[in-house]
């Protein structure tokens, strides 16, 4: 603090600051006292949350040079810094480089946290938004990561952080998949179901309108008049057409399906947001979360009548993900032996490693595309990661106040979700093979 006092001083408390911040250096130097370590009043979390907000405010912006970072808030949740910055690139890659930014700023003043305070930081996170505080991006890093985004690696950075992406582009993309695939298997579930009931001749057992159509469409297309088959005709109908033939049969289809007025009331709003998707119209973030909810529902009903009408890619995929996700955890896993539980200090430290591998794990599990067949098993691997952090955040903080009781029930948590953990690897196993 005197040194501090002395530059103070020295400058002039209402002269710019040496750093080149333009801030006048009352203001400014805090910043300045951390970097040194210099100073006696206890460093607080809330003191270099501060001081990095107010530090991060005078840097350029990688999204635009001329101007300088909007910085809208630091906080601490659950373990992860998480600055809120207000965006100026709206392509994705380019909001990736602003958000490397911030994450370098982060990585480079709390990776030295064992020096300054133990405030239990285990990853960094930057939440873009726009000009009306739409989240259009959350960038998560453990510190591991963000050591990239600070040497300059960004390929390495890019490859070990989990990206949120909710921009336009993005979006609209995300939604043209989706379609795409429920059009593809509600034509594969029509085909299997009249097929079964009709034979070979099932298309001209359907509704003559929607029949009519697609073969005009088809005719139109190749100016022709000889037809193919169903099987092929099938890929000319549009989402009314489907909706009609399945209604029209719907005693063969009820078994799929279940709710008539369900079913109904999901063809119809798909068929809105398929009109704003074909003309290129921006999607909005709750569309594509109730398109999302659709997509999940029509094809995981599809997905339980037809096996593998959800292109094998995306289970392939999800099953990748678990797969590499199981092995870190198991890779990384350390023991705590009974002369660990005899020195609480070394068992709290081993506790707090496997805490920090439950926790990126669960981050790691809400990144994933979940194939809908594959909901429920990935919801239930979710929620018992969640738990075990839960347990052992519990038992960190009663370590801490010396509370033995709420220590040992919280241990017992967490070796409920460990057995937990173990049967479901066993049910995912069986399922999956």
């Amino acid at each position: 603090m005197k040194d501090r006092d002395n530059m103070t001083k020295k400058i002039g408390r209402n002269k710019p600051c040496p750093c080149g911040s333009g801030k006048k250096y009352k203001k400014c130097c805090l910043l300045h006292d951390l970097d040194k370590g210099a100073g006696t009043t206890k460093i607080t979390l809330k003191t270099i949350i501060n001081a990095a907000s107010l530090h991060i405010s005078t840097l350029e912006s990688a999204g635009d040079s001329t101007k300088r970072v909007v910085i809208k808030g630091i906080d601490m949740m659950n373990g992860i810094i998480v600055a809120t910055i207000g965006l100026y690139s709206k392509d994705p890659m380019g909001i990736k480089i602003e958000s490397g930014q911030i994450i370098a700023y982060l990585s480079s003043l709390f990776d030295g946290e064992d020096k300054i305070g133990d405030f239990g930081i285990t990853h960094f996170a930057v939440r873009g938004i726009d000009d009306n505080n739409n989240e259009i991006m959350y960038v998560v890093s453990s510190k591991e990561s963000a050591r990239f985004a600070r040497n300059g690696q960004s390929v390495e950075w890019l490859m070990h952080s989990l990206f949120q992406d909710n921009t336009d582009e993005t979006r609209l993309s995300q939604a043209k998949n989706m379609i795409s695939r429920v059009e593809k298997g509600l034509r594969n579930v029509i085909i299997h179901v009249l097929q079964n009931r009709e034979g070979n001749d099932w298309w001209n057992s359907i509704h003559n309108k929607s029949r009519k159509s697609a073969e005009s469409v088809y005719s139109n297309k190749y100016g022709v008049t000889t037809l193919p088959n169903g099987d092929e005709l099938i890929d000319y109908t549009y989402l009314p057409s489907l909706k009609v033939i399945i209604l029209e049969n719907w005693s063969d289809f009820n078994h799929i399906f279940r709710d008539e007025n369900d079913f109904t009331s999901d063809m119809d709003r798909l068929n809105i947001i398929r009109r704003e998707e074909s003309h290129n119209r921006i999607i909005s973030p709750p569309l594509i979360v109730e398109l999302g909810e659709i997509y999940k529902r029509l094809l995981g009903l599809i997905e339980q009548e037809i096996p593998g009408t959800v292109p094998h890619f995306l289970i392939e995929n999800w099953r990748n993900e678990l797969a590499k996700m199981f092995d870190n955890l198991t890779n990384n896993m350390i023991d705590i032996t009974d002369e660990d539980r005899k020195k609480p200090i070394v068992m709290m430290e081993k506790f707090q490693i496997i805490r920090d591998l439950n926790f990126d794990l669960s981050i790691k599990l809400n990144g994933v595309v979940v194939p809908p067949s594959k909901e429920e098993l990935h919801t239930n691997l979710s929620g018992i990661i969640t738990k075990s952090v839960a347990a052992l955040d519990r038992m960190n903080a009663a370590s801490k106040i010396i509370n033995v009781k709420e220590v040992e029930e919280a241990t017992k948590e967490y070796e409920r979700c460990m057995n937990e953990l173990n049967k479901f690897k066993e049910v995912y196993l069986l399922s999956e093979l």
